[in-house]
């Protein structure tokens, strides 16, 4: 079930370091990690769930522990929206999850063409 109230995180002084607020999201993600050995390439994909989503980031709960760093294509699904949002992103930080196994991965948002409608969401 999703809402769209802000949360804050369990340290004060790290939400004073964001630039916006996070809106707890709970919602349907894919993240597809390119992989490339010589001259193949192969695409893995990772059904996965958004905890909060941001104009600059999301967290998700994922089953994989991902490379901080790395590079990654997110497609997020959210209720109430007719099509998915695919975006691009960069592995921040990542940590095992609270409660169920796996782990919290941190996703930095790259400005693409993709944004821009992500964007429009928070405003």
């Amino acid at each position: 079930m999703s809402s769209n109230r802000p949360i804050k995180s369990a340290d004060p002084e790290h939400d004073d370091r964001r630039k916006h607020p996070r809106l707890r999201r709970e919602e349907r993600a894919v993240i597809r990690q390119l992989n490339i050995s010589g001259e193949d390439v192969t695409v893995s994909k990772y059904y996965c769930t958004t905890v909060d989503i941001s104009p600059a980031g999301v967290q998700i709960q994922t089953k994989r522990a991902f490379p901080l760093g790395e590079q990654v294509e997110l497609t997020v699904n959210l209720e109430g929206h007719p099509s998915a949002f695919n975006l691009s992103g960069v592995t921040r930080w990542i940590a095992p999850s609270k409660g169920e196994p796996g782990y919290v991965l941190g996703i930095e948002l790259i400005t693409d063409n993709n944004i821009s409608n992500w964007r429009r969401l928070f405003n």
